[in-house]
């Protein structure tokens, strides 16, 4: 904890508790045996005091109190050295990694509040995996006391289990083989997770990935003489905005040095040390934009003095390599084109069939997953491949994304349906698209999953019809009905003319002839 005015944290000033777990007996027993030891029994009775705010069935926010409360708990003296005291028991927690202290100051009434942040203690096998952790514990009891209590806090694999030759097999049932969902969502579930994540501090942002890059990984790229380094350093109690900086390294390829370099760059932090997510968002893009467009570069370069160096070598050997590195180059879109159509796999309103070059590899439900889960660079990678997704396609897509906000799971349901069933890829068909998904106001996987299956249906429906059109007789219009009215035609009656009709018209004749 870091007091620039002793004066700041007193008895008087209020502070609040978060904490989103309970104290289990393997907690408290590593909470006693190895954390206790190292930061010792005042700092330890601190931590179970700021537990104890809460009732142990529960999570979340504590009530503001004065800290009065924890000075009467402990029993210290509202003095100096009792203030002293209670800040001390409060870094060696915050430095073996059980608390996270920070400050929340009204602008108006210049009134500082104190939020402790609590974790749990780490499990034994992670414990004893972190150095600096360990170390501390055997300067403080010793190398054969911490050796003796490996051996009692972590039990090893029996002997018949831990042979090698063991021919093991995974036959853990999934989810959706057991239970059955209904297709739509629960509201009331929607608006528990919600608030749950606004009590976190978790924001509506897509799924979040495994984190790749530790804080601690992060920090140490960060210049000392940096000024956004006191930004950074806050991120520490804030593992939300780690595991979002960790998405965007996915979505982008970004390297732990491209992370700093973001990090660093100014007004990724605002003012009062906010982490601004659209702009560290658009610093990831352009650095993507440029390692692809230089990668681009490179790999026309490198096809062209190929293509001459055969050539000159032999030429026609050279334009045999070159129709079939055509050919190997068209195949894998080949491939997806042909096996892009799921028809043995049930059909849902909440599910996207898996292409057949993918069914030995995932399920109906990990592949939806994926599409949910995965950046749309990812995706773009998966159907097309890393050399293609260049130039205008990457273009379409991150305008899509960036300018016009799609999330990353609607643009991978797009992408779905335009390589599995064979649709145009250029920009008039994807900007007429993104119109209509725009238009019905489609911001989810779910909504854009039950927007292409309709629409996948429709199409089926359109050349069902158009069939039965082209084998209908000539003549029948498309309602069934006949076609064009059949005219009378005059017959002129059969058999000779009559005597004196024909005297009549000989008659005519003769005076047409004389006139002429």
């Amino acid at each position: 904890m870091r007091l620039g005015n002793p004066l700041f944290f007193t008895e008087n000033h209020r502070f609040a508790v978060y904490r989103d777990f309970s104290l289990g007996p393997a907690d408290g027993k590593m909470l006693t045996v190895a954390y206790q030891p190292m930061v010792g029994a005042a700092a330890a009775g601190l931590y179970l005091l700021l537990m104890q705010q809460l009732p142990a069935e529960r999570t979340g926010w504590s009530p503001l109190e004065l800290q009065r409360k924890l000075f009467q708990g402990l029993a210290l003296e509202p003095n100096p050295d009792g203030r002293a005291l209670l800040a001390r028991c409060c870094s060696l927690l915050e430095a073996v990694g059980l608390m996270r202290t920070e400050t929340a100051e009204n602008p108006d009434t210049e009134e500082l509040v104190y939020v402790y942040r609590l974790y749990p203690p780490l499990k034994p096998a992670d414990f004893f995996a972190t150095e600096h952790l360990r170390l501390l514990l055997r300067d403080k009891i010793g190398d054969n006391a911490v050796n003796a209590l490996m051996g009692e806090l972590v039990s090893d694999k029996p002997e018949e289990l831990a042979d090698p030759y063991l021919i093991r097999k995974e036959v853990t049932v999934p989810f959706y083989e057991v239970f059955t969902l209904a297709g739509e969502a629960d509201e009331a579930l929607d608006a528990v997770r919600a608030v749950s994540g606004a009590a976190a501090g978790i924001g509506d942002g897509a799924p979040l990935p495994p984190v790749r890059f530790t804080y601690e990984q992060i920090i140490s790229r960060v210049p000392r003489t940096s000024l956004n380094r006191r930004h950074v350093e806050l991120l520490a109690g804030e593992p939300d905005v780690i595991a979002r900086i960790n998405y965007y390294a996915d979505k982008y390829g970004l390297t732990l040095t491209n992370v700093a370099e973001v990090l660093d760059f100014d007004g990724v932090f605002d003012a009062l040390g906010k982490w601004d997510e659209r702009i560290f968002e658009r610093q990831a893009e352009l650095i993507y934009l440029q390692r692809y467009k230089h990668e681009e570069q490179l790999a026309v370069r490198l096809a062209a003095m190929e293509e001459t160096a055969a050539a000159s070598a032999m030429p026609e050997s050279g334009a045999a390599n070159k129709t079939a590195g055509f050919a190997a180059g068209r195949s894998p879109q080949t491939a997806v084109s042909a096996g892009g159509h799921a028809g043995s796999a049930p059909e849902t309103d909440a599910l996207l069939d898996v292409p057949d070059r993918l069914k030995d590899k995932l399920d109906i439900v990990s592949y939806n997953a994926l599409l949910k889960q995965k950046p749309y660079t990812k995706v773009l990678e998966l159907f097309i491949g890393t050399p293609k997704v260049m130039g205008e396609t990457k273009e379409m897509f991150r305008k899509l994304n960036i300018l016009y906000r799609f999330p990353d799971e609607v643009l991978n349901a797009l992408i779905h349906y335009m390589q599995v069933y064979e649709k145009p890829w250029n920009e008039s068909y994807i900007n007429k698209v993104a119109a209509s998904l725009q238009a019905r106001q489609v911001r989810t996987y779910e909504q854009a999953v039950r927007y292409f299956n309709a629409e996948r249906r429709a199409a089926q429906g359109r050349q069902e019809t158009g069939g039965r059109n082209a084998t209908r007789p000539a003549g029948q219009s498309r309602t069934g009905g006949k076609g064009k009215p059949r005219l009378p035609v005059y017959q002129a009656p059969s058999g000779k003319l009559a005597d004196d009709a024909r005297q009549e018209l000989d008659e005519i004749v003769k005076y047409l002839e004389g006139q002429s």
